[in-house]
């Protein structure tokens, strides 16, 4: 029985032992897989880094006496950070930053300290003196006292971002000194932006443009029918343009002539409108004076005695008349603004046609005067004037007209006087004439039969009849002729002639 028992035990720690071995046998199995996935990982690592277009390096973080960081040690490097920094890893692997940037800007050791003793990681951008470009890290750390930083340099980044910075400084700068107002708003219309002028003119500020705010700027007369106008073309994605009032607190209206369009990103989509007012206040009251100056000078013309009417110079057509005018040549106002001067058959027998032409052609003023009948059967004489000038890049000529029918029947009816005075002078017996103070005198009938001088001699004679009066005789006959002037009345004179 004891040997039972013992062979019994020795088969148990044989079958121990041989269970011992099997499980050592898998651990080491295991161990050895574990340690080929490990050195896998770690080779897959290593190519990670190695292959990473951004700079990788390890370090240790170097403390004082005191457990404060004040420096750290390269332990491994990669390609990128090589190529990134110009530093090779075999030189500067094991040396700490101080050895190798003595320039090194404290605040990296800092931010890179509190990562390693800390564990929090942490996203740096700054910039490096000693490289002179610009770095983003993003430091972590796999260890305690360890921590490691991936770089990506981002001068170019930093320096497009500046130069936007300060290009948008200088468009702001030239938006804020821009004469016109100006905004932006966002894709549905909505303002996001208005400069200085813009400003001045409404009386808000640009809390109180933001959104739809700015219609409160609108003069309340124009306010709906802008903001409808304006929100449709946003819904349309079109561009705009419109003439409008804008009114501040105090009441001040200022016109203004705003046009926008849409502001697109790279890839063509709209995201916004951008727009301008420009303030057109002075054309406005100039319109506005013109217009009056325009009535006003159509009262002086409507209201004129002498007839006045306008035609289209190349047309021909009547385009004005007041009602003298009609009047003149016999017919109603709509008559006479129914014409047109091209086709009147009076005027191209009179002449008046060749005159209208003359005037156009030559750019001046032609007058004439001659007997007509008009168009409507009125028979008169007339003094005409036209006058060409262009009216918004049109040439017009302009006709005055006076009737001079009662001066011409007047100045006929002194010819007929004159010439029967004639003949009853030149038929009576003696010597007739008229003198003024000085014997200046206009001799008629009977000059040659008495004085022995035709009336053409004594006429054109200097001192005319005073030359034929004798010497004796022609002072007294100066007085007489003299008091005669100062005291109309009929003289009986006597005195000899030679």
């Amino acid at each position: 029985r004891e040997l039972l028992a013992r062979v019994r035990a020795m088969l148990r720690l044989i079958n121990a032992e041989k269970a011992l071995r099997l499980q050592r046998d898998e651990l080491e199995s295991i161990v050895q897989k574990r340690t080929e996935k490990l050195r896998e990982s770690e080779k897959h690592y290593r190519a990670l880094i190695s292959e990473m277009e951004n700079g990788f390096a390890l370090h240790e973080i170097i403390c004082d006496a005191d457990g404060n960081p004040c420096d750290y040690r390269f332990l491994e490097v990669n390609g990128a950070f090589e190529k990134m920094t110009g530093l090779e890893g075999s030189e500067i692997i094991g040396k700490s930053v101080k050895e190798v940037l003595p320039n090194t800007e404290p605040y990296w050791i800092e931010t890179y300290g509190k990562v390693a003793l800390c564990g929090k990681p942490v996203r740096l951008e700054a910039f490096s003196t000693e490289f002179g470009e610009y770095f983003e890290a993003l430091a972590y750390s796999p260890k305690s006292g360890l921590f490691a930083a991936v770089f990506t340099n981002v001068t170019d980044r930093i320096l497009a971002h500046k130069e936007l910075q300060k290009s948008e400084e200088r468009y702001k700068n030239l938006l804020s000194l821009s004469p016109g107002g100006i905004y932006q708003t966002d894709v549905n219309g909505d303002c996001t932006y208005v400069n200085d002028r813009w400003l001045q003119m409404s009386g808000m500020t640009m809390e109180e443009a933001a959104g739809k705010g700015w219609a409160q700027a609108i003069h309340p007369e124009d306010r709906e029918a802008v903001r409808r106008s304006w929100y449709e073309m946003a819904e349309t994605k079109g561009s705009w343009e419109q003439e409008y009032r804008i009114q501040n607190k105090e009441k001040e209206v200022t016109w203004v002539y705003g046009l926008a369009t849409s502001m697109q990103d790279a890839r063509g989509k709209i995201v916004g409108y951008i727009g301008l007012n420009i303030d057109i206040s002075k054309q406005k009251k100039s319109e506005s004076a013109r217009r009056e100056a325009m009535r006003f000078n159509e009262q002086i013309i409507v209201n004129s005695p002498v007839g006045i009417s306008l035609y289209d110079a190349i047309s021909g057509d009547c385009i004005a008349g007041n009602i003298s005018m009609a009047k003149l040549v016999g017919a109603s106002r709509d008559q006479m603004l129914g014409q047109n001067y091209l086709t009147i058959t009076s005027w191209k027998k009179s002449g008046i046609l060749a005159a209208a032409q003359k005037s156009i052609a030559d750019q001046t003023n032609v007058r004439i005067e001659t007997a007509v009948v008009t168009t409507f059967g009125k028979r008169l004489n007339i003094d005409l004037n036209f006058v060409s000038f262009e009216s918004e890049g049109r040439p017009v000529l302009m006709l005055t007209a006076t009737d001079i029918t009662p001066r011409v029947q007047a100045e006929k009816r002194l010819k007929r006087s004159e010439s029967k005075l004639k003949a009853l002078v030149d038929n009576i017996p003696g010597m007739a004439y008229s003198a003024d103070a000085s014997w200046h005198a206009e001799v008629f009938g009977g000059c040659k039969e008495i004085s022995g001088y035709p009336p053409v001699e004594l006429n054109s004679s200097k001192n005319g009849w005073l030359d034929i009066i004798h010497p004796d005789d022609k002072e007294a006959a100066l007085y007489q002729s003299s008091e005669l002037q100062a005291s109309p009345s009929s003289l009986i004179s006597v005195y000899r002639i030679i």
